[in-house]
């Protein structure tokens, strides 16, 4: 389902020679039109038009992945500390400290 995105678009991207290139993957059983037709749509359309994932929709998906994670998960997710309460904690948690 995947392998004309990684074979074709993403290993072009990298410069990768396609005779050193081969995609092993593994295909949905039963009826996968509407894998296949979300994979072309989500998966493949927006790299061909953008292969290195600089921009728009795969620029934001990249940033909300956190893959360098640059910040922890936390900061993402659910209330800021202070709105659960935990101001106080996060302030004397900072505060230097003797050794």
């Amino acid at each position: 389902m995947k392998s004309k995105r990684y074979a074709e678009v993403h290993r072009a991207a990298i410069r990768w020679p396609a005779s050193a290139f081969n995609y092993i993957g593994i295909d949905n059983e039963g009826n996968t039109d509407a894998d296949y037709l979300g994979e072309r749509t989500y998966g493949l359309e927006p790299w061909v038009k953008d292969s290195y994932g600089c921009h728009g929709n795969l620029l934001a998906k990249q940033r909300k992945r956190n893959h360098f994670r640059r910040f922890h998960p936390y900061f993402s997710s659910g209330k800021p500390c202070h709105a659960r309460g935990h101001r106080s904690q996060l302030r004397s948690s900072l505060t230097p400290r003797p050794f």
